[in-house]
């Protein structure tokens, strides 16, 4: 899994509710990094047959960086499924 540490600058754009932090905070989100591309087409780019919501684990580091397309797309972070949640 990637993790993403992001500034709360960051957390407000995700609409993150900010009354825990403080301006220049540091915070750490946990989950899978996925590209917008990738997430809005609802497949992975190189591997077609994996579905970007139902198995974000498979995403691949060489998609994020390595394909144009994928990488100038922007980011999001998915976070991992609840225990017994099959959406």
């Amino acid at each position: 899994m990637l993790r993403a540490c992001v500034l709360l600058s960051v957390l407000l754009a995700l609409s993150i509710e900010p009354a825990a932090a403080a301006v220049g905070d540091e915070v750490c989100i946990v989950g899978y990094v996925m590209d917008t591309l990738c997430l809005n087409s609802g497949s992975l780019m190189d591997m077609p047959a994996v579905r970007s919501l139902e198995e974000p684990e498979k995403h691949t580091f060489r998609c994020l960086v390595d394909v144009p397309a994928c990488a100038n797309s922007g980011f999001e972070v998915l976070p991992d499924k609840a225990p017994g949640r099959s959406e």
